[in-house]
């Protein structure tokens, strides 16, 4: 199975050289573990609306620092986070925002193999915010 992201993103902070490019971490939230693949969807640079191309991931590439496997017949929820990145942290007094809409989640199943499967429902995307106008 796969699950593709697409979002459109922008910086609502100022553009500041000392503040690090963020990150959208795709993650899967099941019980008390939380999975994210290795490779992330790079943040915004402009503040301008960007559409992130839709980045397509295996589920299988989904793990947990708990070492749990991702149990496919168990509900999850699926969604994201920002997260920043870099030599260093945030300066002090630094603000930071993303502006974030119009997410596209989408689950694709694996081939069948000519035998009815069973469907694993991996739950619905949780997006609360405003929509931009």
């Amino acid at each position: 199975m796969q699950i593709t992201f697409g979002i459109d993103l922008r910086r609502t902070s100022p553009l500041n050289p000392d503040v690090p490019v963020p990150e959208v971490v795709p993650i899967i939230v099941q019980g008390i573990n939380v999975y994210q693949p290795a490779s992330f969807i790079p943040g915004p640079t402009s503040s301008e609306w960007t559409t992130v191309a839709p980045v397509t991931y295996d589920l299988s590439a989904f793990v947990s620092s708990s070492g749990v496997p991702l149990n496919l017949s168990q509900e999850a929820r699926i969604g994201f986070w920002i997260r920043t990145s870099g030599p260093s942290a945030l300066p002090s007094g630094t603000a930071y925002g993303v502006g974030v809409d119009n997410v596209t989640i989408t689950i694709i199943p694996a081939p069948t193999t000519g035998v009815l499967m069973g469907v694993a429902v991996l739950g619905m995307p949780r997006v609360t915010g405003r929509r931009r106008r």
